[in-house]
């Protein structure tokens, strides 16, 4: 036996129509309500880590006024040696000998 598809009645439609709405309004809430949450989170966070951070940014920026002329500072150490010579090393003959 083959079924044949069933009429929708005109109150059938209205309501399916009724609850897609509802379903749509429903999900749009959520969604805004959600982003809101992320949102209000995300900037929790970001003020934790500012304030987590303040000691260090402070320091740098007394660090930064403390350099010469607001130039950069490379920590580190360097020998200036002055009139050497430098000789390449003596060449070692191969198994094959000196050519």
């Amino acid at each position: 036996m083959i079924r044949q598809p069933q009429q929708v009645s005109l109150f059938g439609k209205l309501a399916t129509i009724i609850v897609g709405a509802a379903l749509l309004v429903l999900g749009l809430m959520f969604s805004v309500v959600l982003i809101a949450v992320f949102a209000v989170f995300g900037v929790a966070v970001w003020l934790y880590l500012r304030w987590k951070t303040r000691g260090l940014r402070k320091a740098m920026r007394e660090q930064a006024s403390r350099s010469p002329e607001g130039g950069t500072v490379i920590d580190g150490e360097a020998v200036i040696i002055e009139d050497v010579v430098v000789e390449p090393p003596p060449r070692i003959p191969g198994p094959e000998g000196e050519r």
